[in-house]
């Protein structure tokens, strides 16, 4: 009731940003809400509410924005910090005593809202003219289905929904499926979201929770082999024969082991891949990392680990994305924090990447025997070939970059005004053994298998533009078009590693067939 923005909860709950309990305020159109509590060991009831204003002013004096139902008192506000009104017993008490009177309105509190007094011990929270979404039975059914599905198969979660003139809905283990089919699908749903793609979610974490052997090794780190090569044909053929896949993925937390559940199983009938994310049982909505491949993916990581610790803090008060810019995983002090995170969310595009058949080898000579000619190959200027052209002195570039921390900085090069010209600018990470060109290729090969090193369109890296526009056309590419002479454009949110950026002027021609005319539409 008192504790907005602070969270007494240990390092293995769900939640920790103090704010959960916001949605009880907030699905009141009175902002308000009532809770009956009934603790273990304790045969009384205790009854408490309040209502989140703002700061007013009522005949001339000020009151604060929250304001209790509570038990009352003589004494002025600021003397007294507001109590619940309990019951002495389970019973409505006698109404003649002090306590009678407030058993007698706990437990008529307790009837008028349809509240049963026995049972286990447990809270009760009472919602005033909720707002109207809260009032659709199947609204909710569908809401508890889809963000809690994972705790309602472990057994660990049970919903019952009672609605005036609609037999009760109950949401379990059992009966999931059905309700899944009774609520179907809401206006607007993306395709992870409907109700066939969640059953088959369903399904996959049913067969999941079966699995207690039989797990196949993986490692989710960056520099390893995701899966020992002597195993990668017998899972490939498995996935292709429609077999289900169960991984135990590998990781590191401040130097010991950890590792996370990864269940695969490939479906031809996607469009695009559909993953995932479950901590303990919040199930993290805003996870796309396998939209490339035509495959399934549940990914479980255990709360108490290591592990699940810090993919808590990579996690906003609203629960819905594992980030690792994440500013809580510095004030934590989690080494290599941002490498960890994008291990967990990468790991099934890598694991279907490396299962997927090997595309062939490129020769560019094959046919050389047949066409003998220049395949641009180097070769010396031997009788009658002109010798090599002279290379012109080079010229001072149209922009500069310059590295800044995180990433880079596009400036005037110095070779002319760049007011009015276009540049396409594509980046990757650099390679150890290759060229620029080879670089570039393996970012496309990640992007391919759905996990590219960075995007530009998720929010993972900022680009920050003065007197300048940049039009994002890629993961990995954007459109610059300079407006001013002294323009400068940030892009940071990389890693660690080198960073490749290319930077090629476009024509004026091409470019301002993307400019509409003065008064188009």
């Amino acid at each position: 009731m008192r504790s907005i923005g602070i969270s007494p909860k240990g390092e293995d709950a769900g939640g920790s940003w103090g704010l959960g309990k916001w949605v009880f305020p907030d699905a009141s159109k009175l902002n308000a809400f009532l809770g009956v509590t009934r603790r273990a060991g304790e045969r009384r009831f205790l009854l408490m509410g309040q209502t989140m204003l703002k700061l007013h002013e009522l005949g001339g004096r000020k009151y604060p924005p929250v304001g209790f139902f509570a038990a009352g008192s003589e004494a002025e506000d600021r003397d007294w910090l507001p109590m619940p009104v309990e019951s002495a017993g389970p019973g409505p008490g006698d109404a003649g005593s002090a306590e009678g009177v407030g058993a007698a309105f706990v437990h008529a509190a307790m009837r008028d809202f349809g509240l049963r007094p026995g049972g286990e011990p447990g809270t009760s929270v009472v919602i005033p003219h909720p707002k109207d979404e809260l009032t659709d039975p199947v609204n909710l059914a569908r809401a508890a289905i889809r963000q809690y599905f994972h705790p309602v198969i472990t057994g660990d979660l049970v919903v019952e929904i009672a609605s005036p003139g609609e037999p009760l809905r109950r949401i379990d283990a059992e009966t999931i499926v059905d309700e899944a089919l009774r609520t179907g699908d809401g206006a607007g749903d993306d395709p992870e979201q409907r109700a066939e793609a969640l059953i088959r979610a369903i399904e996959l974490a049913r067969w999941g929770q079966r699995q207690e052997d039989g797990f196949v090794e993986a490692d989710g780190r960056r520099k390893q082999p995701v899966i020992a090569p002597d195993q990668v044909e017998n899972l490939r053929t498995g996935l292709g024969e429609g077999r289900r896949l169960a991984f135990r993925v590998k990781s590191r937390v401040r130097g010991k082991p950890n590792s996370f559940k990864l269940f695969l199983e490939g479906d031809s009938s996607l469009a695009g891949g559909h993953d995932y994310y479950v901590r303990g049982h919040l199930h993290i909505p805003q996870m796309d990392y396998l939209t490339r491949h035509h495959a399934r993916a549940l990914i479980v990581v255990d709360n108490t680990s290591d592990l699940g610790h810090l993919l808590r803090d990579a996690e906003g008060p609203a629960h819905e994305k594992w980030r690792a810019d994440a500013p809580r995983l510095k004030e934590r002090g989690w080494p290599n924090a941002a490498e960890r995170v994008r291990e967990v969310q990468n790991a099934a595009a890598r694991i279907l990447e490396a299962l997927a058949e090997k595309p062939a080898d490129v020769r560019r000579d094959a046919l050389s025997d047949l066409f003998p000619a220049d395949t641009g190959g180097r070769r010396g200027p031997g009788p009658g070939r002109p010798g090599p052209t002279p290379v012109p002195p080079e010229k001072k570039p149209a922009l500069r970059i310059d590295q800044v921390p995180g990433g880079f900085r596009l400036k005037p090069g110095g070779n002319g005004d760049p007011t009015g010209r276009n540049f396409a600018v594509r980046m990757a990470y650099d390679v150890a053994r290759g060229t620029t060109n080879t670089a570039f290729s393996r970012f496309d090969a990640g992007l391919r298998a759905g996990c590219p090193d960075f995007s530009l369109r998720n929010g993972q890296l900022q680009v920050q533009p003065e007197d300048c526009e940049a039009e994002v056309t890629s993961e990995n590419e954007f459109q610059l078009r300079v407006r001013g002479s002294d323009f400068s454009l940030g892009v940071t949110g990389f890693d660690e590693r080198d960073l490749v950026v290319k930077v090629l002027p476009v024509e004026s021609e091409i470019a301002e067939i993307r400019e509409p005319e003065a008064g188009a539409p």
